[in-house]
């Protein structure tokens, strides 16, 4: 009798374990799987800097300490986003530093930018040191804000 009474104690136990850990697990499902929410007049910040890279690196350490790398493509992706996006009106475009050993990823990030002023939203560069590269990427801007001398694109 205290043999089942038992066996049945850890069987009860076993099952509000399963009970707790499955609402816990759909609590955080439901937390955690929220789109963020984005007003419907957003301005998008795009800071690249530093060594951009091509695509993301397979280091395991990395993904496990969830590590973001900046990459190029991730700013074009961004770029095409904000295109289609009814709720972004602006980019605010902040390179800092690139230290990018090849104008190809300049060039290809530039372009971005200037397929995203085709769809007739607003790109605002704000500089606050740069070199030839960071000059070079909000090139496209019709007025100079820091001298107001015209650009061309």
């Amino acid at each position: 009798m205290a043999l089942r009474r038992g066996v049945a104690f850890v069987f009860a136990f076993i099952g509000l374990a399963m009970l707790v850990s499955m609402a816990g697990m759909t609590f955080m499902y439901f937390a955690v799987s929220r789109a963020p929410s984005v007003p419907s007049s957003a301005t998008l910040v795009l800071r690249p800097g530093g060594e951009l890279q091509e695509v993301v690196p397979d280091d395991v350490v990395g993904q496990v300490f969830g590590r973001e790398v900046d990459t190029v493509r991730g700013f074009v992706d961004n770029l095409q986003k904000a295109k289609r996006d009814s709720r972004i009106k602006t980019v605010l475009l902040m390179p800092a530093g690139l230290q990018l050993p090849y104008w190809a990823k300049v060039q290809e990030l530039r372009d971005a930018v200037i397929d995203f002023r085709k769809s007739g939203k607003r790109v605002v560069a704000f500089l606050e040191y740069g070199g030839d590269r960071e000059y070079f990427l909000p090139a496209l801007l019709t007025r100079c804000t820091c001298c107001r001398a015209a650009r061309s694109i």
